[in-house]
């Protein structure tokens, strides 16, 4: 072989050494899905809770509000009610077919479009063991340092069009944050969610403290309890303002 061709294949060769790393160290996106539900307990542990009903605290401290909040999730239907002394009572829920909120400010609404898709996914405690059930693809895009851990992100395209992106732990291979446009009636907020916590009940782990950052300001949401069961049906009964919007 000449000496011409022994450079040439030495060039392709660092070529090739060069390129292929920057794809093969980032994992698929699929295998950081099935990490995160092995890091939480696996996949048995997560279907049998099906049914959730958490309670904690509500905070802004830039503006020293805070106050409670406390959810419940059952077969699809979801109830998130926030209390804050002096300003009142933030309702926001899912009865199965009907999206709403009750917000002091703003009155009585009922959530549609893409405000009522992301209230379905974000509620579903079985969305992580069927993501194809709201999600149209999934790549890994980076390697990156996130509240000061090395950590994956993920894009994720749902099939309704909206695209965000989800942060994964390289260490724990726990889900540690979200950037996402938040849908809103004032229209969409771009929000970087921080999960700093997690802890376990029942065999699984839970993210009990996560920080929203959104316009410059943080509301922290920290939950103090959990319980895996299934709360009475009348939980998610319509509000009559909602029933009245919703012609029922």
């Amino acid at each position: 072989m000449s000496q011409t061709l022994i450079r040439g294949a030495r060039f392709l060769l660092l070529g090739a050494l060069i390129a292929a790393p920057v794809s093969a160290q980032l994992p698929d996106a699929k295998e950081l899905n099935n990490r995160y539900i092995a890091a939480v307990g696996g996949a048995d542990v997560v279907k049998k809770h099906k049914s959730m009903h958490m309670a904690g605290k509500f905070e802004v401290p830039a503006q020293g509000l805070s106050g409670t909040l406390e959810a419940w999730v059952d077969d699809g239907k979801a109830l998130m009610v926030i209390e804050i002394p002096g300003i009142g009572s933030i309702r926001t829920g899912y009865d199965g077919q009907v999206g709403w909120q009750i917000h002091p400010a703003m009155g009585a609404m009922i959530l549609t479009g893409k405000q009522l898709d992301q209230l379905k996914q974000q509620w579903d405690p079985m969305a992580t063991l069927t993501p194809e059930k709201y999600v149209k693809s999934a790549e890994t895009i980076e390697k990156t340092t996130f509240d000061g851990k090395e950590a994956y992100k993920v894009k994720i395209v749902l099939h309704n069009g909206e695209e965000y992106v989800e942060i994964y732990d390289v260490k724990t291979a726990l889900n540690i944050g979200t950037i996402r446009k938040s849908e809103t009636p004032m229209g969409a907020v771009e929000t970087i969610s921080t999960i700093t916590e997690y802890q376990k009940y029942d065999g699984q782990l839970v993210s009990t403290k996560v920080k929203q950052s959104a316009m410059g300001m943080d509301q922290v949401l920290t939950i103090t309890s959990v319980e895996f069961a299934a709360p009475p049906a009348s939980t998610f009964e319509l509000p009559k303002e909602i029933k009245a919007l919703a012609g029922k």
